[in-house]
């Protein structure tokens, strides 16, 4: 006796393909988000002159080969100001697990060291900037020039993430969780 088949509808045609192709984007966006990690920060990045608060010239050099974390920043800059209590926050959380946040002022090492007489309770390392600073933005991904501007720079050299404008609270963490970086498990998950 021969067997009766139903004939496939069109809805269930539509929703057949349609659950194919979510499937496939599923899988090239998880496959996408393990991609090797960005492009390379500019050969000079490690080696090029910021200036301490103290006014000696200095490099990122004690960063090298090791994950950190830029923050472009100015003391005009409201939101720049609004974030740093939590990149602080970050910094106690990042720190134990071999991620530090390092930020980049981009005027002088006086009004530098006046931010930092009102803010004492902020402990990140501050550096100010040279005259090229908007030169390096650029080459890091900030093409509009604007701040803040935060940079995840990985062991090796390479961008993994920027954002432009204020971080959420937690996010530096989720960049490291999402990349990798904490290897020790010291990050509470989230």
């Amino acid at each position: 006796m021969p067997s009766k088949e139903t004939p496939m509808t069109r809805s269930t045609i539509i929703r057949s393909v349609s659950v194919f192709a979510l499937a496939l984007t599923l899988i090239a966006l998880y496959f996408l988000s393990h991609l090797p990690s960005g492009p390379p920060v500019p050969e000079d990045l490690f080696t090029r002159r910021f200036v301490d608060e103290g006014g000696l010239a200095t490099t990122l050099e004690k960063w090298k080969g090791r994950p950190v974390v830029l923050n472009f920043w100015a003391t005009w800059c409201q939101p720049c100001i609004a974030e740093m209590p939590e990149l602080q926050r970050e910094q106690e959380q990042l720190s134990p697990v071999g991620v530090d946040i390092v930020g980049i002022n981009t005027e002088d090492a006086s009004t530098l060291r006046e931010f930092r007489s009102r803010n004492a309770s902020l402990r990140l390392p501050f550096l100010a900037g040279d005259s090229d600073l908007s030169g390096l933005l650029f080459a890091l991904g900030d093409t509009q020039g604007a701040l803040p501007y935060t940079v995840l720079v990985s062991a090796d050299g390479r961008v993994l993430r920027t954002q432009l404008g204020r971080l959420s609270p937690g996010e530096l963490s989720l960049w490291v969780r999402r990349e990798h970086l904490d290897r020790r498990s010291v990050l509470a998950p989230g």
